[in-house]
């Protein structure tokens, strides 16, 4: 198949998947579309964790490799929209099904396509390696986009090592004594400690492998009465575990310090959400010798995906795809989120390449 006439599979499923857009764990819809259209490709596509797919194509060969696409939308004014390129990804791995089943390649590898949902919430990563796929399919690779717009479009973008930040959810309580603001009374002030440890954490040094942001406060029942307790929230973003245990040893310091200057009880909560994003740098080097000049060296960031998981488990390569123009194509996640499709058949290409030349690790150059 010509790329021309892959490129019109894409933006044909692209747009279809567009109208069908649903939250993490809701993909019903979008899992039947993907069914279907796989089916009609001459696949036989699996489900997996509810409303995952995966579509195992044989070539015979003792190894696979996999590409992985996120299925679900964000909210929007009461509803759901593709604001972060989930249906693009859809559309790549449909694509290059279409361009496997009309052309008929010899690959040295099998291919396995993932499909997965709940990226943007949580446990769609986690639920499909816990159902064995990347074992039963003796996966040595896997490979995942993410369409990019501050990357100018026609290029690609990744790096080794650890490229994205891990997620966790901050939580800190102060406890302390409340009484009639006017009255005199011994008080201990739970407003005073969480407004201390508020300047504390903002306070942090940057390092560019750690950040702490506090984004809810919460406190107080009455404007005449000293808060007797408070919640604060926000989030914590490391660039791997050292850096993690760091900033939790940093944040329980400053809780002991507003503790003792306030006379509150003060405890904080971490809950773990996704892990750091750590690329194979073996993969990253030979996808460099494949695209050359197109393939740019990103950097670090405090994003999150939880493709990380997969490359916990196997060698695996996170790449950003290029749909920039300028400066003017709008941000992941805004509500007028758009790019020019034209750009999806770098990715498309990529994918194909990598196939050819899998499993990457195992090709001599």
């Amino acid at each position: 198949m010509h790329i021309n006439d892959s490129l019109k599979y894409l933006v044909g499923f692209k747009k279809a998947l567009s109208r069908i857009a649903e939250g993490g764990g809701e993909e019903y819809e979008t899992r039947d579309f993907i069914m279907d259209s796989l089916r009609f490709l001459g696949f036989s596509p699996i489900l997996c964790a509810q409303t995952g797919v995966i579509c195992p194509i044989d070539f015979g060969k003792e190894k696979s490799i996999a590409f992985r696409a996120d299925m679900d939308a964000l909210p929007l004014n009461g509803d759901y929209a593709h604001l972060c390129g989930h249906d693009a990804h859809m559309a790549l791995l449909l694509a290059f099904a279409a361009h496997v089943a009309e052309d008929l390649p010899d690959y040295d590898c099998n291919i396995l396509l993932i499909f997965q949902p709940a990226e943007e919430t949580f446990g769609g990563a986690p639920g499909m390696i816990a159902e064995g796929i990347l074992e039963k399919y003796n996966v040595a690779e896997i490979y995942s986009f993410h369409v990019f717009p501050s990357l100018p479009g026609g290029f690609m973008a990744s790096m080794p090592g650890y490229m994205f930040s891990d997620s966790s959810k901050l939580i800190i309580r102060a406890k302390g004594l409340s009484a009639h603001a006017a009255s005199g009374k011994e008080v201990r002030d739970a407003l005073k400690a969480a407004g201390q440890i508020v300047t504390d954490i903002n306070n942090i040094p940057p390092s560019g492998k750690a950040l702490c942001r506090v984004c809810t406060l919460q406190a107080g029942r009455a404007q005449n009465i000293i808060a007797d307790s408070a919640e604060l929230t926000g989030i914590i973003r490391t660039l791997g575990l050292q850096s993690h245990g760091e900033m939790l040893e940093a944040i329980d310091e400053i809780c002991r310090q507003a503790a003792c200057s306030s006379g509150c009880e003060v405890c904080f909560i971490a809950e773990g959400g996704y892990i750091a994003l750590k690329n194979d740098g073996r993969l990253y080097r030979r996808a460099k010798e494949l695209f050359g000049k197109k393939f740019k060296k990103a950097s670090p960031c405090f994003l999150a995906d939880d493709f990380a998981f997969f490359a916990r488990e196997r060698p695996g390569l996170y790449m950003l795809l290029g749909v920039g123009e300028g400066g003017q194509t709008p941000e992941l996640h805004s509500s007028d989120f758009s790019f020019n499709e034209k750009y999806l058949s770098v990715g498309l290409k990529a994918y194909i390449t990598i196939a050819e030349n899998a499993p990457l690790l195992e090709s001599k150059k």
